[in-house]
C-alpha cells in the first residue's frame, strides 16, 4: 500500500516527460477520481454498517426463535415469525445489494480511470497541436495503465480499512462488557475442613 503514492508519482514524471504539459490533463483526471472513489468508499461503509445491524437483528430474532420454539409451535406463530424473519432479512439483502452496486460502480471507475485519463491526455495533445504517433499512444497507455492498479487498489484499501474499523468496534465492544455470572454455579465454602 506504501508503494502506491511512489509508483503514482514516478508514472506522472514519466508522463510529463513523454507527454509533455498535455499530461497534466489526465494526471488532473485521475486525482479528481480518487476522492470521487473515497466518498463511494465511505458510502460503502455506511451500509456495511447498516447491514451489520440488520443482521444482528435477524440473528437475534432467530436465536429467541430457536430457544422458544416450543412456544411457537405451540400457540402457532410459525407464520408471524416467519413473516418478521422473512422481512428482516429482505431489509438485509437490501443494504448487501446496495452495497453491491457502490462496489461495482467502484471497480469500473477504478478500473476505467486509466483510459479516461489516457484518451483526455491524447486529446489535449493533439489539440495543442502536436503530432500523434503509435510510440507516443503506447507508451502514454503503458504509463496509464502502469497507474491503474495503485487506482484499483485505493478503493479496496478504503473499503478493508472500513471493515476492519468495523470488525474492530465490534470486538471492542464485545471485549467492554461485564462478565455474567453464572447464578446456577455453586461455590463451595473455603472453610471445609
Amino acid at each position: 500500500v506504501w508503494v502506491m503514492p511512489i509508483n503514482l508519482i514516478g508514472v506522472c514524471i514519466l508522463l510529463l516527460i513523454h507527454l509533455k504539459s498535455s499530461a497534466i490533463v489526465g494526471i488532473l483526471v485521475m486525482v479528481l477520481l480518487m476522492p470521487i472513489q473515497g466518498w463511494i468508499g465511505k458510502a460503502i461503509s455506511r451500509l456495511r454498517i447498516q447491514t451489520v445491524k440488520t443482521t444482528d437483528r435477524r440473528v437475534r430474532l432467530m436465536s429467541d426463535i430457536l430457544s422458544a420454539i416450543k412456544l411457537v409451535k405451540l400457540y402457532c406463530w410459525e407464520k408471524s415469525f416467519s413473516v418478521t424473519t422473512r422481512d428482516i432479512r429482505e431489509e438485509e439483502v437490501s443494504w448487501l445489494r446496495k452495497a453491491a452496486y457502490l462496489k461495482g460502480l467502484n471497480f469500473v471507475l477504478g478500473s476505467a480511470s486509466s483510459g479516461i485519463a489516457l484518451f483526455s491526455t491524447l486529446l489535449v495533445y493533439v489539440l495543442l497541436g502536436n503530432e500523434l504517433t503509435a510510440a507516443k499512444v503506447f507508451t502514454g497507455l503503458a504509463l496509464f495503465n502502469q497507474a491503474r492498479l495503485p487506482l484499483i487498489l485505493f478503493p479496496l484499501g478504503i473499503k478493508f480499512l472500513a471493515e476492519f474499523v468495523i470488525a474492530f468496534k465490534r470486538l471492542q465492544s464485545f471485549m467492554q462488557r461485564e462478565d455474567l455470572v453464572d447464578a446456577r454455579v455453586v461455590t463451595e465454602p473455603e472453610d471445609i475442613a
